[in-house]
């Protein structure tokens, strides 16, 4: 009993430790602005921009994968994850303070539950008997230095990838829970940390899909730390052998049913719009793995990019260095497993960085690198080291004729731990604006597109340097990109939006042309018709609205566009019709409710077009529109000889746009 407080002491003076570090760390963090991925996830997500908690209102937020990427409110999305960005918006919006402090609580959080991990870790039967004194210290200098370091900056800083982050603390999570039943003698306390684990292995997958591994990294480190290699294979054992195989297919097959909709080669399909093969893909993750290892190893600052410019291999020579980081990969793997019975801990960091790394860094097509896809990997890789320099300095303390030597020793380890925290500090102020971070991805990967794109798009356009933007968008048209017909596409279209600003529509018009033939995508279509109707060809816009609709019958947008060229065409009757339909798919859609007011108007229903043209000013905060909606109404009541209401909205124009007559 006398052991509890002591040990309650010591983990929270840990948390408070690591605490103050993470905070010093990431405190010029809290006021950086959103970048890439936020924008469609976050920002621009109607299902996160929740404004009550309704039971209805929380479970639109678990459909809520973009419609950039598909999304329809359909299919379940990184549920616990999106969850938490919908309670961020509905607190403070658009405010990034708030996501930030969140993110840097998950990541707190997630080392502290490390280091729990790591110091019951130690305590394991295959690990020879460790003080607990130096148990603790290996797992503190461990949690320490996997919280300060830099490869982790993505999951913290970059909002969005809360995703990482969260899955890995449930993930963490999970682990402490399992070693607790290692530990329990109580059956009651070994179920109630057994449904903890799978409670965490569930809100982990609901964070991001990579926590499906969970199971298999526990059976390893329970096959690793807590059984007898030597007779493991023994008929004794077998049933382990089987659970083993059982987990693995059953988070395979839970996997595939859950994220591909049963279908276990659909992800196939997402090598169509990549500039690699899968057989390209497959032989250049070893390379991407050396990085990620020569990252983690020497964490430079400098070295670190939210792009990499990475070459494909094309074959086992092509690059010189595919071969070579192939048979390393094979190498370490081999040394992980001939070291099960000897070296348990360096073992287990090895296979579970490996292990961690199959889901984003093998067969599916994804983007070929992102440091953040380090983050639950890693969580392991210092304790041999840091166990080995904590026996270092034991050994030594002992010895008089050593303590300067160990003296010395301490203070270069400080100094190390410094410099990796400085380190992550330096590379954060790259982070803060949409302008720092892509400006500093241009100086990593200048042959890589991506990063003038953004630049221009979140910069430039935004401050209206529309010259500077085109420079950006045309060198980026023949750069790389692992969707090199899409990255095209964006170029193209953006140039296209930055002519129309500029009010050279044949130019804006060509080059969003050049933006549909890269890539037919529904969007540039839409921006394209609008760019025909600026220019008013409105034959060409409406042949291109009628081909649209042939394969999206329903899509509201378009609709809203061929009401609108009814419209022009002075078609009433059909802008009515037209306008009616959207209505009846999007009841509050403003575009539908105003168009079908203008049409009511124009073929004399005056009684109904006043309703609606009402029931567009109430739910609509755009001034300029509403100013345009005023004089609609005016215009309706001019036309319908009601003078009372004429005068009444032309008084309520007055006093609420405050304009002098």
């Amino acid at each position: 009993m006398n052991n509890i407080p002591t040990t309650h002491n010591k983990n929270c003076f840990v948390f408070f430790l690591l605490s103050i570090f993470i905070l010093i760390i990431y405190s010029n963090t809290f006021n950086s602005s959103w970048h890439f991925d936020d924008f469609g996830n976050i920002i621009d997500n109607p299902r996160i921009n929740i404004t009550d908690l309704y039971p209805d209102t929380i479970k639109k937020t678990f459909y809520a994968l973009p419609e950039e990427s598909g999304g329809k409110g359909e299919s379940l999305y990184r549920p616990v994850a999106m969850l938490s960005f919908a309670l961020n918006w509905y607190i403070g919006q658009d405010n990034t303070f708030g996501y930030h402090v969140v993110n840097s609580a998950i990541h707190i959080f997630t080392s502290f539950l490390l280091f729990l991990s790591i110091y019951h870790l130690l305590r394991s039967p295959n690990i020879k008997p460790i003080d607990e004194s130096l148990r603790y210290q290996i797992a503190l200098l461990s949690a320490t230095l996997w919280a300060i370091h830099p490869i982790q900056i993505q999951s913290v800083t970059y909002i969005v990838q809360r995703m990482a982050s969260m899955a890995a603390m449930f993930y963490i999570a999970g682990i402490y829970f399992y070693l607790k039943i290692r530990f329990t003698d109580s059956i009651y306390k070994k179920i109630g940390f057994a449904l903890c684990c799978i409670i965490m292995f569930f809100l982990s997958v609901g964070s991001k899909q990579n926590g499906a591994l969970m199971p298999i990294s526990i059976l390893l480190m329970e096959i690793i730390f807590f059984q007898n290699i030597s007779n493991f294979l023994n008929t004794k054992r077998i049933w382990l052998i089987i659970v083993f195989l059982v987990l693995i297919i059953a988070s395979g097959v839970f996997s595939i049913y859950f994220f591909y909709d049963g279908n276990l080669l659909s992800f196939l399909k997402g090598y169509e719009a990549r500039s690699f093969t899968f057989i390209e893909r497959i032989l250049t993750q070893p390379r991407v793995i050396c990085l990620y290892l020569y990252q983690i190893i020497y964490p430079i600052a400098s070295q670190f990019s939210i792009d990499h410019e990475i070459e494909i291999s094309r074959n086992l020579i092509f690059p010189w260095t595919t071969l070579p980081a192939i048979l390393f990969i094979i190498l370490i793997i081999t040394a992980g497993f001939y070291n099960v019975k000897k070296r348990p801990l360096i073992s287990f960091a090895i296979l579970f960085f490996f292990l961690n790394h199959t889901v984003e860094s093998t067969i599916f097509p994804l983007e070929l690198i992102f440091e953040h896809r380090n983050y639950i990997p890693s969580m392991f890789l210092f304790v041999p080291a840091t166990t080995i320099i904590i026996f270092f300095f034991e050994r030594y303390k002992q010895m008089k004729e050593k303590q300067f030597f160990l003296k010395l020793c301490v203070l270069m380890t400080i100094m190390v731990i410094s410099a990796i925290g400085l380190g992550t500090y330096t590379r954060n102020f790259d982070w803060l604006t949409e302008k720092s971070l892509w400006e500093s991805g241009i100086e990593k990967a200048p042959g890589n597109a991506r990063p003038y794109q953004n630049l221009a798009v979140s910069y430039y356009q935004k401050e209206g340097l529309h010259d500077k933007a085109l420079e950006l968008h045309t060198k980026a048209i023949d750069l790389k990109d692992s969707k090199p017909k899409f990255s095209q596409m964006v170029s193209f279209n953006n140039i296209g939006n930055i002519y129309k600003k500029k009010n050279e529509i044949d130019l804006a018009i060509e080059y969003s042309r050049k933006a549909i033939n890269a890539v037919p995508k529904y969007d540039m279509i839409i921006n394209y018709i609008i760019v025909l109707l600026e220019d008013d060809r409105i034959d060409l816009a409406k042949q291109e609205t009628e081909n649209l609709l042939i394969d999206t019958p329903d899509h509201t947008t378009a609709l809203n566009l061929k009401t609108l060229i009814a419209i022009k065409l002075r078609n009433f009757q059909q802008a009515y019709d037209t306008a009616l339909k959207v209505i009846k798919i999007s009841s509050y859609d403003d575009k539908a409710i105003s168009y079908f007011a203008l049409s009511s108007m124009f073929l004399g229903k005056y009684d109904k077009a006043d309703h609606y043209l009402n029931k567009s000013l109430n739910q609509s905060n755009s001034g300029l529109m509403n100013i345009q909606k005023y004089f609609a109404l005016i215009e309706n009541s001019i036309r319908a000889n009601d003078e009372e209401k004429k005068n009444l909205y032309l008084a309520q124009l007055i006093e609420r746009f405050n304009i002098k007559i």
